[in-house]
């Protein structure tokens, strides 16, 4: 038996406003699922996250679908989970998850909740056999796959270990679930600890994580392949791609194939010891020059961040950033090249030595911790954290007041449901 473990494609994610980001993200997923079906695998199973978010473009669908329909001509089995960006909206009911699944092209793994007075919020998960339409676990030959979206590692895992522990044995067991891991991307939070899988080492052979887009692994038992292609450029250095797993009578080997992303570069250059405007943009036009051949090497346009570190020696007013951008343009066919400037610092203050994270990973942490340090915001702190986050997107893209506004209150009005229901 053999499969490929996939999570967080994003389709549909037009990241920077670029028609070609968006093209990017399709084309890292048709390469998955054609790769599969060339491997002649017998299942492929997405961890979540298939859609950037929950209002799907038409052409985010087809790209979908398209792909999709590939392995569903080859007749190889697709099972997936709903990962957090791609959950239904309140309005809407369904999600597109739910339509890819209806059309047959999907298999969609969803514990059901029922009422019991000894749950957590007065339900508990249960897990029932796919049937076409709905189920929790799905049986492909010798191969189990159960499927544990997100939001399922809150009040109800308790339950849902013990739901999962009382299905009869198959001969191997997948668990297919959208969260992160504690520990695997330093302080980040949401998600689970290893102790909570613990009790599942016994009846479940491979864990199949999402959510995280840095692969790792561990304990030889949970694997997370990371996304297909780099949805920040905090991830710039982070391996990109797929798992391949081969299952047989003696357990089995997972090997991690790399996709192939397009090319991100973070480069840095201190300030400190240029004096005028003047000086800064003559480095930055050589740092430019001197780092082309390498930025160029793969053959697609890519994505430079350029980070000022230090401290100016001149007025920051004096500072000009689209100036700096061209620099780094001149040095050939860029996608995008953009000037980070948390870095720098006001002159009499000092700089701290120790590393940086990622800005767009220190800003999601900061995020998380005002939700989380506020009573009003602290039970659905992810939930928070995705909102501000789609709204400054939004405000960057342009969007109108409007269209803010409706979003926020279309994210707000699923929160709500989904305290009313107690999720």
């Amino acid at each position: 038996m053999r499969f490929i473990h996939i999570a967080d494609v994003h389709l549909g994610y037009h990241q920077y406003g670029l028609d070609a980001r968006f093209d990017d993200f399709g084309q890292a997923f048709r390469w998955a699922i054609e790769w599969a079906v060339r491997e002649g695998v017998d299942a492929i199973l997405i961890a979540g996250d298939l859609f950037e978010k929950s209002t799907v473009p038409p052409q985010a669908y087809l790209q979908a679908a398209t792909t999709l329909g590939r392995a569903r001509d080859a007749r190889v089995p697709v099972v997936a989970i709903t990962g957090n960006h791609d959950r239904a909206r309140y309005l809407d009911q369904i999600s597109w998850l739910d339509v890819l699944a209806e059309e047959g092209y999907l298999t969609l793994l969803q514990p059901a909740l029922t009422k019991d007075a000894g749950g957590a919020d007065g339900r508990v998960p249960t897990l029932t056999l796919w049937d076409g339409h709905r189920g929790g676990y799905i049986d492909l030959g010798e191969l189990r796959v159960i499927g544990v979206p997100w939001g399922a590692a809150g009040p109800w895992w308790p339950r849902l270990v013990e739901a999962i522990r009382s299905l009869p044995r198959r001969r191997h067991t997948v668990l297919l679930a959208h969260t992160g891991l504690e520990g695997e991307m330093g302080n980040r939070r949401g998600g689970l600890s290893y102790a909570q899988l613990v009790p599942l080492r016994d009846c479940v052979d491979y864990v199949a994580l999402g959510h995280f887009h840095k692969p790792f692994e561990r304990d030889g038992w949970i694997f997370n392949p990371g996304s297909l292609e780099h949805c920040a450029m905090g991830e710039h250095n982070w391996k990109k791609g797929i798992y391949d797993v081969v299952l047989d009578g003696e357990g089995f080997t997972a090997r991690h194939v790399a996709s192939s992303p397009r090319p991100f570069f973070r480069e840095s250059l201190r300030v400190d010891e240029y004096r005028t405007p003047a000086a800064l943009l003559e480095a930055v036009q050589a740092l430019a020059h001197e780092r082309a051949g390498r930025w160029s090497a793969d053959g697609r346009a890519p994505v430079v961040e350029l980070a000022l570190e230090g401290t100016l020696a001149f007025d920051r007013t004096a500072l000009d950033l689209i100036a700096l951008q061209d620099a780094l343009r001149g040095a050939g066919d860029l996608l995008r090249a953009s000037i980070a400037t948390d870095g720098l610092a006001l002159r009499g203050m000092e700089v701290a030595d120790a590393e940086r994270l990622p800005r767009d990973v220190l800003e999601r942490d900061v995020l998380c911790e005002l939700a989380l340090n506020d009573a009003r915001y602290a039970a659905r702190a992810d939930d928070w954290v995705e909102t501000m986050l789609a709204i400054k997107d939004l405000a960057l893209r342009g969007a109108t007041p409007e269209a803010i506004v409706e979003t926020l209150g279309e994210r707000m009005a699923t929160m709500e449901e989904a305290k009313d229901h107690g999720d």
